[in-house]
């Protein structure tokens, strides 16, 4: 695996791990996830089973490159369903 691939994971691997410890004290009750389709997949393989219970839907994009702006308008575009 060359060396950008390995990052790619190692990031997933300390999201999921954040996620983990969100979860344990109940940060959350459940999550979303929005990411390029293979960070998606880095995910999924790196997230606990705790965490996987919580994940109610998955969206495949790359929103990496938008400002705030951009970022908060495509998430709302995305994410229909009411928030608390």
């Amino acid at each position: 695996m060359e060396q950008s691939r390995q990052d790619e994971f190692a990031f997933a691997q300390d999201i999921a791990n954040l996620l983990d410890e969100a979860q344990s004290v109940a940060a959350f009750d459940r999550l979303v996830l929005v990411a390029a389709p293979r960070m998606l997949g880095d995910l999924r393989a790196a997230m606990s089973g705790n965490v996987q219970k919580q994940v109610v839907a998955e969206i495949d994009k790359d929103l990496t490159k938008l400002d705030e702006t951009g970022l908060r308008n495509a998430l709302n575009e995305i994410l229909w369903f009411q928030r608390d």
